[in-house]
């Protein structure tokens, strides 16, 4: 059987793909949130969220951190960074 198209197996040289994080509201807290919703931190103000969601992108290859408004927990981003 021969290997698919755009298939990568966990080999040498294999690159992970780099975590993508929004700082989301959480009632008066700010939760840094993986993509797939994994709550990586959560934190007492956004810019200690915006803090440590760079530096968990920053140690896992980089990444976009995306900082939402304060208007709960589907609310529009209001910037982004790549890290």
């Amino acid at each position: 059987m021969g290997r698919r198209e755009g298939v990568h197996p966990p080999e040498a040289g294999y690159v992970r793909a780099m975590p993508d994080l929004h700082i989301i509201p959480d009632g008066d807290r700010w939760n840094a949130k993986q993509v797939n919703g994994d709550v990586v931190s959560t934190h007492d103000t956004q810019a200690e969220a915006e803090a440590a969601a760079k530096a968990y992108a920053r140690a896992n290859g980089g990444g976009e951190v995306f900082t939402h408004r304060d208007e709960g927990e589907f609310s529009r981003i209001r910037k982004g960074d790549a890290v």
